[in-house]
């Protein structure tokens, strides 16, 4: 009776495992060949995101951002009688309010031209990796081969 070779990658626990079929053949020694193949790549793609962390890390560093803060927005007590708020009181509110939006707005401005540039950065020292920006993990799959009878 012949085997078919299954190189399967897995990952995660227990609700979260998973497993996936990478590669199949009837030649033991590709299948090993594979399992080496994959690890290897693993092992350079961690490199990789340690490299980006790392730059990423040193480039908030170098560019820190001086959030303007807010303010806090004066209340009245639950059950207070309208006509003890005064028009003063109300205009103020409104007035920190607005002053509040525009620091929020100024803020998201500010974090926005960074992430930018180093978004920018990041694709002249790692080309066609900023897709990664943000979404980056080690890899923890392991490699392993399953014997499957062949019918």
């Amino acid at each position: 009776m012949s085997l078919i070779y299954l190189v399967v990658s897995s990952g995660g626990e227990y609700e979260d495992r998973w497993q996936h079929n990478e590669a199949a053949t009837l030649d033991l020694d590709k299948a090993k060949s594979e399992v080496k193949r994959l690890e290897e790549e693993q092992v350079a793609y961690n490199l990789l995101v340690d490299q980006i962390a790392e730059h990423s890390g040193n480039f908030y560093k170098q560019h820190p951002i001086e959030y303007k803060q807010t303010m806090d927005v004066p209340r009245w007590p639950a059950g207070i009688a309208q006509t003890s708020i005064t028009p003063q009181t109300r205009s103020e509110r409104y007035w920190i309010k607005k002053q509040n939006e525009e620091a929020i707005q100024r803020n998201r401005k500010k974090n926005k031209e960074r992430e930018d540039a180093l978004r920018a950065e990041l694709e002249v020292n790692f080309p066609g990796h900023t897709n990664m920006f943000g979404y980056i993990v080690h890899s923890e799959s392991s490699f392993d081969i399953e014997e499957v009878p062949l019918i």
